[in-house]
């Protein structure tokens, strides 16, 4: 919310109407006292209220060098300083231990603070600082921290997180920036490809490529993955359709967000899409993390095995880097896992008895459970042999192809079966 003077006890000028001169050289300190909620919920609102009125009369009474004050949010409240004035963690701890006075009776109230110097703020405007003072505030609460000092670099990874949504919410609108990368999976022997992983990009409006590492959490953080997942969805059944009309007939995989994997929604759109699109269910797979399967394994693993039944594929991908154990294993409703392209690098590595271990020991589990089993990031000659002679049929790799768009893979598969 904006900060301003609470005008019946102060005569001053708010935030917005100070010089950028006078604003570089201020702090601004948050006062957040703790336990408001509890309080409220116990005592009631009345209570709550007047409480957090004896800490503001408290705050101000201790900090009084201040040139602005105002009520940030029902148990917030803020202070402008310049800087020499600004007070000091030991300043601060003085002050932790004070008591107050409330209803005759002398009370410690627990309260955390977090300071940001406008100097650190250029690239932003007052509307942003706002905000991500209050964000980093809460993220300090999660932390357990009683002082909280806002640096640079966090002040400008929030900045670029709140700029990725905004830019997020509005692209999900038309969709038109988002597009697939496809990266054929192939057989180890023959580089012949049997499918292909669908990778989802976005391409801002200034032209730049956003990670999906980047905008993938973001939209997981602010509820926006399963608009994302709905739309690689459909983005997956067009390829699945232009590959068939071109005469192949390969399944594609796509990724779930995390927080999509227990979501009834998508998997309905999964069953609507097979039966609109007549589509053979064989074409379509669904990869989820070890991390996501075990998790999250009594709730998901009957919904997988729903998706089975109707010809779903499911894949298990980054296999070996999770914690399921045998007995999830032997149940897991999976058709497939990919050895994670961790213990592929390892395989490189001069000495590589523990990866090459690992790798032999992922191949009988599948062989064991009847999963097919399939290498991600194969980037050598020797990674290949090596996961020939341990029974790999499967592979990915930029060692086979990039991940490329569909008019650039059709041209790939054109000329692989040259």
């Amino acid at each position: 919310m904006p900060i301003g003077p609470n005008p019946e006890r102060y005569n001053k000028p708010s935030l917005r109407q100070q010089s950028k001169f006078h604003l570089e050289n201020s702090s601004l300190v948050l006062f957040r006292l703790l336990n408001y909620d509890t309080a409220e919920m116990i005592a009631g609102h009345e209570h709550a209220t007047k409480m957090f009125k004896i800490f503001s009369n408290f705050i101000n009474q201790h900090m009084a060098q201040h040139y602005l004050m105002a009520v940030w949010d029902k148990e917030t409240i803020a202070l402008v300083f310049t800087l020499d004035k600004k007070p000091t963690n030991d300043d601060i701890d003085v002050i932790q231990t004070k008591t107050m006075e409330m209803d005759e009776l002398d009370i410690q109230l627990q309260f955390q603070v977090g300071i940001l110097d406008f100097k650190d703020t250029n690239c932003l405007n007052l509307s942003e600082i706002l905000v991500l003072a209050d964000t980093a505030l809460g993220k300090a609460r999660k932390l357990g921290l009683k002082i909280y000092n806002f640096d640079y670099d966090l002040i400008q990874r929030l900045s670029n997180r709140m700029r990725i949504l905004t830019a997020l919410k509005a692209s999900l609108v038309t969709r038109d920036e988002f597009f697939l990368v496809l990266q054929p999976k192939v057989e180890l022997a023959t580089a012949k490809p049997v499918g292909f992983e669908a990778l989802l990009r976005w391409k801002m409006k200034d032209g730049s490529l956003c990670p999906p590492s980047d905008f993938v959490p973001i939209a997981e953080a602010s509820g926006l993955s399963l608009e994302l997942s709905e739309m690689v969805l459909a983005k997956t059944i067009e390829v699945i359709q232009r590959l068939r009309r071109e005469g192949y007939a390969l399944p594609v995989s796509f990724n779930l967000a995390n927080s999509d994997v227990v979501s009834p929604i998508i998997f309905k759109e999964i069953y609507r899409s097979i039966d609109e699109h007549d589509i053979d269910a064989a074409l379509i797979e669904v990869e989820i993390t070890e991390t996501q399967a075990t998790e999250d394994y009594a709730v998901i693993n009957p919904i997988l095995r729903t998706l089975i039944n109707k010809g779903v594929s499911i894949s298990i991908d980054d296999f070996g880097t999770g914690y399921s154990s045998l007995t999830q294993l032997a149940e897991l409703a999976a058709t497939t896992i990919k050895l994670d392209q961790k213990f592929v690098n390892d395989l490189s590595v001069k000495s590589n008895d523990k990866a090459l271990h690992i790798v032999q020991m992922i191949a009988r589990l599948s062989e064991r459970f009847g999963f097919n089993l399939i290498a991600e990031g194969v980037e050598t000659e020797e990674q290949r042999q090596l996961l020939l002679e341990n029974g790999y049929e499967y592979a990915q790799g930029y060692f086979f192809a990039k991940p490329m768009p569909l008019d650039e893979l059709l041209v790939w598969l054109r000329s692989s079966a040259t």
